[in-house]
């Protein structure tokens, strides 16, 4: 309309068939752009991927969904009931910081910017790392420690556990300790802790709690780094001390997935758990690193357990090394696995609003082409005006 009165002006009898003429091709090629970048849309998602600019969307589907990070040589899960109820098992290294952050606050949708309960397996730092910044960023409710306050000193040389635990007594979160029997109950969801079974581990990794996550008809076993016959505890089977206590209290250890012990350490995930767990699939949290993990003993045992129980557990090993962030999608009927690369490669600027951003501007354009149209052929010319 605008652009119309400015030249109109300009208009005679022999440039305003030209002028019709020019406006209508430009209506068709306006028109043409507005319904490429309307059929667009369907394929958003499918955009999105493909130009990194946002992870596909199917995530929002499920009701529940566990994320094993890719933290490298470290370990840290997400378990978010959509939209409700969060937990967060361990927390990586500090290395990873940043990226945990984003991944959190892009991907999991949480209620009120809260995750509502941190547990903690045990002091080292690839498992605390993030642990005050998860505290100060997320404010848990709730926190599950290892209960090491009489034998500190085992604990004093692990400055992200001190550093987190003097935060954390002094903040307003409630301090549980992990052991055997403590219970999280939210609608469908709980856990269980089936470990750990004493109060004292000369070995820090033996105070990882080993707890069975149920949800409806979904269930995996966490279990931090615990293990059998670990270093200076050797004897202490933390493994078989857990599945006894889970038979003498009638807990159903059959699983649809395991978490691997100890980054898939050769003194974890023994024959006997794998046997009394029977899981499709076993994900192990696991980078780069001289210790050979996971272990051709984990393997081994793989392999017996697969031709004992007549499975293929060997075939479904999944390892955040291979997969970066693994993540398990259930809903009331089914779950998946699926796998989300690192989030750093994407823009997270979602293709529909580029596309709105781009359409926007093509829709006025086009308008104004339809009307300057109109007005053309509506135009008279001042009869006492000599037209060139």
């Amino acid at each position: 309309m605008i652009k119309y009165f400015r030249i109109k002006k300009s208009i005679t009898r022999k440039n305003k068939l030209e002028l019709i003429e020019k406006y209508k091709r430009k209506r068709i090629i306006y028109l043409i752009a507005c319904i490429i970048f309307l059929l667009l849309y369907p394929f958003s998602n499918l955009l999105n991927y493909s130009f990194n600019l946002m992870p596909n969307t199917y995530l929002k589907d499920y009701e529940l969904a566990i994320h094993i990070l890719d933290t490298g040589q470290g370990s840290a899960t997400i378990i978010n009931l959509k939209n409700e109820y969060t937990i967060m098992y361990d927390t990586g290294l500090s290395t990873y910081g940043d990226k945990i952050i984003k991944y959190i606050r892009e991907i999991v949708p949480l209620k009120d910017n809260k995750i509502d309960t941190l547990i903690l397996s045990h002091v080292d730092s690839d498992h605390t790392g993030n642990a005050s910044r998860i505290l100060q960023e997320f404010n848990p409710s709730n926190i599950y420690l290892p209960n090491m306050e009489e034998y500190f000193d085992l604990a004093a040389t692990h400055a992200n556990y001190v550093e987190f635990y003097n935060k954390a007594i002094n903040s307003t979160s409630n301090i549980e300790y992990n052991y055997e029997g403590e219970l999280i109950k939210f609608k469908d969801l709980s856990l269980t802790w089936i470990s750990p079974n004493r109060e004292y581990y000369s070995n820090t990794n033996n105070y990882s709690p080993i707890i069975k996550l149920d949800y409806k008809n979904y269930s995996m076993l966490l279990t931090g780094d615990s293990g059998h016959n670990i270093g200076v505890d050797d004897g202490i089977n933390i493994e078989r001390e857990a599945l006894l206590y889970a038979e003498i209290n009638n807990i159903d250890l059959d699983v649809d997935t395991l978490i691997a012990g100890h980054h898939g350490s050769k003194y974890s995930t023994s024959l006997d758990l794998l046997n009394s767990t029977t899981p499709n699939e076993i994900l192990i949290s696991v980078g780069n690193n001289s210790y050979g993990q996971p272990s051709n003993e984990l393997k081994e045992n793989i392999v017996k357990y697969d031709d004992i129980n007549n499975k293929d557990l060997f075939n479904n090993i999944h390892t955040t090394l291979d997969e970066n962030n693994i993540i398990v999608l259930v809903d009331s009927k089914d779950y998946k696995l699926t796998n989300l690369q690192d989030i750093e490669n994407y823009l997270f600027v979602p293709f529909a609003l580029i596309n709105t951003i781009i359409l926007i501007p093509l829709i006025i354009i086009e308008i104004d082409s339809i009307m300057i149209c109109i007005l053309l052929n509506k135009h008279s010319f001042d009869k006492n005006i000599e037209e060139v």
